[in-house]
């Protein structure tokens, strides 16, 4: 067996074990469900085109095999973007009125803003 079939074989295993993960990621976060199980069948697809180019010998012999990998690499950047997206709609938003939301310094404990560890905190 050549060296890169079983680099291939290798890492249609990783991709395997990853979309393992992420498919048990699925079933415990209902928030990101979705995102997960795409990405779990994505890597898993993968994974399956690499056993398939241990077996031929290049990933863009047959044609489809290539397009499959690049497909498989934009759902990779779709979820990716996803997740990002989901994540920040995640987030609390602060109150209009509270200092943080209109980008004002934050005031210590004696009431006066900046004055912290980070500028020696002398008073």
């Amino acid at each position: 067996m050549l060296a890169s079939a079983v680099f291939n074989s290798c890492e249609a295993g990783l991709w395997a074990i990853i979309a393992g993960v992420l498919f048990v990621a699925s079933i415990r976060s209902a928030r990101h469900r979705s995102v997960s199980l795409v990405a779990a069948c994505s890597f898993l697809v993968f994974g399956v085109t690499d056993v398939i180019e241990a077996h031929t010998g290049s990933y863009w012999e047959p044609i489809w095999l290539f397009f499959l990998k690049g497909a498989c690499l934009l759902c990779f950047l779709v979820c990716i973007l996803w997740y990002r997206r989901n994540r920040k709609a995640d987030r609390p938003r602060p109150e209009k009125g509270t200092p943080h939301a209109a980008g004002e310094a934050r005031a210590d404990s004696t009431g006066q803003a900046g004055q912290g560890a980070a500028d020696g905190g002398a008073r």
